[in-house]
C-alpha cells in the first residue's frame, strides 16, 4: 500500500498546511496568485522541506501564469527549478506522466475557456477535447478543474462548471483515482464509475483556509 497525500489550490497559503508521513504528494495547480517568481521559489522550498514524504508530484492551475508558454515562454529560473526539483523528489507534470512506487500518474493542467486569455491554460471546446483526448491509460489522474457534474458546483450561480469532454474521458479509461481542485466550495469525494474523485481545494471561495489535505491509501493490485 502506497499512501498518496491529495491537496490544491492553496493560493500562496503553505503555513498551516499538515502533511503527514506519506509517500507521495499529490497538488493539482494553483499554487500561486498569477505565478509569481518569489511565490513559485517559497513552493518548491517548501516541498523540499518535506523531507518526510519521499515524492511530489504537482501541475499547474489558471492562476499559474510563469508555467503557461503564452505569456512569452517558460523563464529560465522556472525551468532550473523544475530540473532541479527532480534531485529532490519533485517532479511537475503538464501534459506528462511518471511512474512511482509502481503508480502511473499523469498531470493535466488545462481547464475550459473562462476570462480569455487573464488565465493560464484556458483552452476552447476544441483545444480542450484534444487535451483531453491525450490523457493515456494511468492510475492516478490530476487535472486542475473537475469533470462536469463531480464536484464542480460553485456557489456563485450554482451552476456545474467542470469539463464535459474530462468526464467522458474519464468513464472511458477509469483510473483508480483523479485528484483535482479548482472550484474550491467542491471540496469533498465522489465516485465516477470505478474512480475515486476527489476535490481537494485547500481555500474555500473566499480564499480562506478551510481544508486540510486528504491521505489516501493506494492498495496495488496484484
Amino acid at each position: 500500500m502506497t499512501k498518496l497525500v491529495l491537496l490544491s489550490d492553496n493560493h500562496t497559503k503553505i503555513h498551516g498546511i499538515h502533511i503527514p508521513d506519506s509517500d507521495i504528494l499529490v497538488h493539482a495547480g494553483d499554487i500561486s496568485s498569477k505565478g509569481e517568481k518569489y511565490t513559485i521559489e517559497e513552493f518548491f522550498e517548501w516541498m523540499k522541506f518535506l523531507t518526510h514524504v519521499k515524492y511530489k508530484v504537482f501541475i499547474a492551475g489558471n492562476h499559474d501564469k510563469s508555467f503557461d508558454t503564452k505569456y512569452g515562454g517558460k523563464q529560465k529560473w522556472l525551468l532550473d527549478l523544475i530540473e532541479d526539483g527532480k534531485q529532490h523528489g519533485i517532479y511537475y507534470l503538464e501534459n506528462s506522466g511518471v511512474t512511482l512506487d509502481g503508480i502511473r500518474f499523469y498531470g493535466m493542467p488545462w481547464t475550459p475557456w473562462f476570462y480569455g486569455d487573464f488565465w493560464a491554460f484556458n483552452a476552447k471546446p476544441e483545444e480542450m477535447k484534444e487535451h483531453v483526448n491525450a490523457i493515456p491509460e494511468c492510475d492516478v489522474l490530476i487535472t486542475h478543474g473537475p469533470p462536469k457534474n463531480i464536484l464542480d458546483r460553485t456557489n456563485n450561480g450554482g451552476g456545474h462548471v467542470g469539463c464535459p469532454e474530462l468526464k467522458r474521458r474519464i468513464e472511458e479509461l477509469q483510473p483508480t483515482l483523479a485528484v483535482f481542485g479548482h472550484i474550491h466550495e467542491g471540496n469533498g469525494y465522489m465516485k465516477l464509475g470505478s474512480t475515486d474523485c476527489f476535490n481537494v481545494s485547500l481555500l474555500d471561495e473566499l480564499y480562506n483556509h478551510v481544508n486540510q489535505p486528504i491521505i489516501y491509501n493506494y492498495e496495488h493490485l496484484l
